[in-house]
C-alpha cells in the first residue's frame, strides 16, 4: 500500500507551480513583453545618462572667429564715421584710379568705369552743378525715394522687373526679384547672380543708388548677367504663409537659423531649378545667415562659383 505523506503532496505541488511559472516565461509573447521592457528600461537608463556634445575646438575657435569678425566690422564702421569727410573723399578717388588701372575686354565695363565720376558718389561738394542739373537730380531723387517698391524703382531707371514666388519647405512665401537680360535688350552670357540683402533689409536696397550705373544689379544685367535678389521671411516682399496670417505670432516664430535652413537654400534651389543650372555667383554682405547655411547644408557649398562680401 502506497502511503503519501502530506510533506509528498506540498513538495509536488511545489514543482508544479515551478514548472509552469518557467514554462510561461518561455513563451513567446511572455519573452516579447520581457524584452520590451528590457528595451524600456534600457532607454530609460540612456536619457539619464545622455550629456550634450561638447563642442570641439574646431567649433570653438569658429565660433571666436565669428565674434572677433563682428567686433571688427564695428570697429571700423565707427572709425568710418569720425574720419573727415576729404579724407574718405580721397580714398574714393584712390580707389577709382587703381581700378582704371584694370581694363577689361568689356568696352561697356569700361564706359561704366570710366562714367562713374560724373556723380562723384552722391552728389559730392567737389562738384559744381549748374540750375538743370541741380533740378534735374532733385527730381530724380524725389522719385526715389516716392518709389512704392523695387518694381517702380526699376522703372526709374529703366529696367523691366519680374516677381517670382518661391514656397519653402517650411511654408513661406517668399518674393525673388528678376533682372532678366533678354528681357531688358541685353545679349545673356548665361552666367546667374544672385543677391541676397542684409539683416531688416529687402532687395530694394541694392538699386538705392540715384545713379543707375552705381547700382551692381543694374550694370550685371546690362553685361548679360541674369540677375536675382531675395527675399528672407517677414519683410515688405514675404510676408506671407500658406498656413499663418502676419497678424498671428506663430507667423513670426522664426530667427536668423529659418534664413539658413530654408529661405536662401530653398530660393537658391528654385533659381537653379528654373534655369537648369549647376551653379551661380552670390553676392551678399554684412548677415551670417548664408555662412550659417554653408555650415548646415554641405550641399550648398557644391552650387557657387563666387562668393562676394563686403561690411
Amino acid at each position: 500500500m502506497l502511503t503519501i505523506s502530506p510533506a509528498d503532496i506540498k513538495l509536488s505541488l511545489n514543482r508544479k507551480k515551478s514548472n509552469l511559472s518557467s514554462s510561461s516565461v518561455s513563451t513567446p509573447n511572455s519573452r516579447s513583453r520581457s524584452g520590451t521592457k528590457q528595451r524600456l528600461r534600457s532607454k530609460s537608463k540612456l536619457k539619464t545618462n545622455t550629456k550634450p556634445t561638447p563642442l570641439t575646438f574646431r567649433d570653438k575657435m569658429k565660433n571666436f572667429t565669428s565674434v572677433l569678425l563682428i567686433i571688427f566690422e564695428q570697429v571700423v564702421t565707427f572709425i568710418t564715421l569720425l574720419l573727415p569727410e576729404h579724407i574718405i573723399n580721397f580714398f574714393t578717388r584712390l580707389v577709382k584710379a587703381i581700378f582704371r588701372l584694370f581694363k577689361s575686354s568689356d568696352s561697356l565695363y569700361n564706359r561704366i568705369l570710366a562714367e562713374s565720376d560724373l556723380s562723384a558718389d552722391d552728389i559730392s561738394h567737389d562738384h559744381d552743378f549748374n540750375k538743370t542739373e541741380l533740378e534735374t537730380l532733385y527730381r530724380r531723387l524725389v522719385s526715389l525715394r516716392n518709389a512704392p517698391d523695387l518694381q517702380a524703382i526699376c522703372h526709374l531707371n529703366g529696367f523691366k522687373l519680374e516677381s517670382l514666388l518661391v514656397r519653402t519647405r517650411d511654408g513661406y512665401l517668399l518674393t525673388v526679384h528678376r533682372l532678366n537680360p533678354a528681357a531688358n535688350g541685353f545679349t545673356p552670357n548665361g552666367k546667374i547672380v544672385y543677391f541676397q540683402h542684409g539683416l531688416l533689409m529687402s532687395s530694394e536696397i541694392w538699386c538705392l543708388r540715384f545713379n543707375r550705373e552705381f547700382n551692381l544689379p543694374f550694370v550685371l544685367c546690362q553685361l548679360g548677367y541674369d540677375v536675382y535678389l531675395g527675399n528672407n521671411r517677414g519683410n515688405k516682399y514675404s510676408s506671407k504663409h500658406v498656413s499663418y496670417n502676419p497678424t498671428e505670432d506663430r507667423f513670426w516664430d522664426f530667427s536668423i537659423d529659418q534664413f539658413s535652413l530654408f529661405d536662401i537654400p530653398d530660393c537658391i534651389d528654385y533659381i537653379l531649378e528654373l534655369n537648369h543650372a549647376d551653379s551661380l555667383t552670390y553676392v551678399g554682405f554684412s548677415q551670417e545667415a548664408f555662412q550659417l547655411a554653408i555650415e548646415l547644408n554641405g550641399e550648398l557649398q557644391t552650387t557657387f562659383t563666387v562668393f562676394a562680401f563686403w561690411p
